[in-house]
């Protein structure tokens, strides 16, 4: 995240969904000192608007899709019984 010395972080959380039916819960840390443009409790955040709103270019990610068992918050999000394979 190119961070110094313990930087501070935007932690978002949101749900996918298709059709209106809820697959994914997507977590994303971003690097504060570049989204100089963000207050908390903002919004949706989507990411690649979120770094154009502040002059960025996203030209590289690492995404990692990682398969488990829905803890209880994760349950409530989905829909889904705790436990149930996500």
């Amino acid at each position: 995240l190119g961070l110094i010395g313990g930087g501070d972080v935007y932690s978002i959380q949101r749900v996918r969904t298709h059709l209106d039916r809820p697959f994914m819960v997507e977590q994303a840390t971003l690097p504060a000192h570049l989204l100089t443009r963000v207050s908390p409790g903002q919004g949706d955040y989507r990411i690649v608007g979120l770094a154009q709103a502040n002059g960025l270019l996203v030209h590289a990610a690492q995404e990692t899709v990682v398969p488990a068992l829905a803890d209880d918050a994760s349950a409530t999000l989905l829909n889904a019984p705790a436990g149930a394979p996500v």
